[in-house]
């Protein structure tokens, strides 16, 4: 989803980050630049760790409440240790799905859905009347439960926009003069409140629903055809019997009220799960007004004032539950009860006029044994178990994101550092986590499998568009674009914030120049006289300082031209050579005359190794000038 951080001040001292202003957005990769002394202050910031002492700090439009909840959000990418590499993928893979309620939810009621269809198929012994009046159930009971679902959802209809209506006005008027992060946290404890709630009463209803559904299993006595069968003085009447022992319904009610109890076990780990997460939220609130009331020394009479103002809130919320819940109860005894009560009149109906008839009257009719056996085997490969599920749905995704490694999913451990990055990308889209922040480890990949997830990383963004991705970099190298005007997040003077490549290369150049740079653009002159250097056997002018005699000029990548452009500019001939140091194409490495190294940015031409050019220099090629006298000492 999305990262939002704005003025966020840590409330421990850290001298290389004092504020942090920092956004990201779904569907896109965001870069962040920082220095070795940043990098741990940062991820600190980034996971939660550290408290803020103002600004706002959200995730997926919440406000971040502790490391916990950040780690539950957020996937941060690190590199492996070599036990990780023994764990087998599939089992990794297998169980993360397992975390997403959603798809749990999905593969179970899929797997039992096909599994009761091929049951109530084999019941039916090839008996195609019998198959007929099956589905006419199955469409009934369908039926049923829509309805009263239905009508459930409008019973509560009112309620829902009631209690949306108040958190909305109670968080507004208690909280006007506040920071919107209380507000923002306030309105989200009271809607969990309501979430909680409302789950009770839809447990409650659903497991009404599961004893009336199962109920229509015992209408067996509802019809005197098996009876008198079995007292019939037609001997074969009598071997017919146990025809009609209303089989039709067992695998479709078990099927139906499987079902049931499948949104009942949702129900219940989704109120565990608000459960926690308002405790969590009540945690953060307290810290946000504890802040707030040593910040702008709030008297004791406003806080309990505020305290008042929250308990009658949820008492609002209670009392509007515990009105509603008489009309609910109403509603399940009497919508409920006499819509299962025409269900079960119309199910013992259907099978004793659509098929204790037929038996009666020898009308019944069976289908060809060779296609009955066909069916069966169809049936029976559609029933899938929840392990089977997980698998093909990892190999969609596999798929979908050209991530190449079935080979290595059947085997027992990890090799290869990309197939380890897959693997954890893979995992965090199980989990359901919408936030992927890679830790500053891509240089030490080789340029071809950095080409190649860089690839699965666009492909990310096309099919997750809900997923935002941050890579975090002490390296230009792994800047898959080195424009000059590329947005990057960068700390400049203690601040991290939105900048571009050539402005990032201006306010850190003695940092790359040390270190991705080291020794390469680095032009060694000496003074000729006050307005002339000699730099490779040519004379430049260009201002240098009286003290030096002897020095370096420091060129900048992305202000050296391959056109002419004026009589003051400084022509070199290079011979291109290969580039090793970065992965964008646009930047070109030549070796001038004197064996000297220089990184140019170029977009609108290509060259190919061993090329001869000229580039040219101007004033502002210059970053810096160094004393030799000074860099030497």
């Amino acid at each position: 989803m999305s990262y939002k951080v704005k003025d966020f001040a840590p409330i421990l001292k850290i001298d290389s980050i004092k504020k942090v202003n920092f956004s990201n957005i779904s569907g896109e990769t965001t870069n962040i630049y920082l220095s070795e002394s940043e990098d741990k202050a940062l991820k600190k910031i980034l996971l939660g760790k550290i408290k803020n002492k103002s600004g706002r700090f959200r995730i997926d439009e919440i406000d971040v409440i502790n490391k916990s909840f950040v780690k539950r959000k957020v996937e941060f990418i690190t590199p492996d240790k070599w036990v990780n590499r023994f764990v087998p993928i599939r089992a990794i893979l297998v169980f993360s799905l397992f975390f997403d309620l959603n798809f749990l939810k999905k593969a179970r009621i899929n797997h039992t859905d096909k599994k009761y269809e091929y049951l109530s198929l084999v019941d039916s012994k090839n008996d195609v009347s019998d198959l007929k009046v099956r589905n006419e159930v199955n469409k009934a009971i369908e039926k049923y439960l829509k309805s009263v679902a239905d009508n459930h959802k409008k019973l509560n209809k009112n309620l829902l926009n009631q209690i949306s209506n108040i958190n909305e006005k109670k968080s507004e008027a208690i909280f006007e003069e506040f920071p919107p992060q209380i507000k923002v946290i306030a309105k989200a404890i009271y809607d969990n409140e309501f979430e909680i709630l409302f789950s009770k009463k839809l447990l409650k209803f659903n497991q009404v629903l599961f004893d009336k559904i199962n109920s229509i299993n015992d209408i067996r006595d509802a019809c005197p055809c098996e009876y008198n069968a079995k007292r019939s003085k037609n001997k074969l009447l009598r071997k017919k019997s146990h025809l009609f022992k209303f089989a039709q319904t067992k695998y479709i009610v078990t099927k139906q009220a499987k079902f049931i109890a499948i949104n009942i076990n949702d129900i219940r780990l989704k109120t565990i799960k608000a459960t926690f997460q308002k405790r969590e939220l009540k945690k953060q609130l307290k810290f946000e007004l504890s802040k707030f009331y040593k910040t702008f020394n709030v008297s004791k009479e406003m806080s309990q004032k505020v305290s008042f103002e929250m308990n009658n809130w949820q008492k609002i919320i209670e009392d509007l539950f515990f009105e509603n819940s008489k009309v609910e109860n109403i509603f399940i005894l009497d919508f409920v009860k006499e819509e299962t009560k025409r269900l079960r009149e119309y199910v013992v109906n259907k099978i004793h006029n659509d098929y204790h008839k037929l038996i009666f009257t020898v009308e019944i009719e069976y289908g060809n044994k060779n296609e009955f056996a066909a069916l069966k085997k169809h049936y029976k490969k559609k029933v899938k178990s929840i392990f089977i599920q997980s698998i093909n749905i990892i190999n969609k995704t596999t798929k979908r994101l050209d991530l190449n490694f079935e080979w290595w999913l059947k085997s027992s451990f990890k090799i290869s550092s990309l197939n380890i990055i897959y693997a954890k990308i893979l995992k965090a889209i199980n989990m359901g986590k919408k936030n992927i922040i890679f830790s500053d480890f891509l240089h030490l990949l080789t340029n071809n499998d950095f080409k190649t997830l860089m690839k699965s990383i666009e492909k990310i963004n096309e099919f997750y568009p809900d997923v935002s991705i941050t890579i975090l970099h002490s390296k230009l190298k792994t800047l898959q674009d080195l424009h000059p005007k590329t947005l990057i997040y960068a700390t400049i003077k203690n601040e991290m914030k939105r900048t571009n490549v050539l402005d990032l290369l201006n306010e850190k150049y003695q940092e790359i120049f040390d270190g991705e740079l080291f020794s390469s653009n680095k032009l060694e002159f000496t003074k000729s006289n006050d307005q002339l250097i000699k730099i490779e056997n040519r004379l430049w002018n260009i201002k240098v300082s009286s003290k030096i005699k002897n020095g370096y000029l420091l060129i900048n990548p992305f202000e050296v031209e391959t056109d002419f452009i004026e009589d003051k500019s400084l022509p070199l001939n290079i011979k291109i050579i290969k580039n090793s140091r970065f992965n964008d194409k646009n930047i070109y490495c030549g070796i001038t005359t004197n064996k000297a190294r220089i990184f140019f940015y170029e977009n609108k031409k290509s060259y190919e190794k061993d090329q001869k050019l000229t580039i040219y220099l101007k004033n502002q090629s210059v970053i810096s000038i160094i004393n030799k006298e000074e860099d030497n000492a």
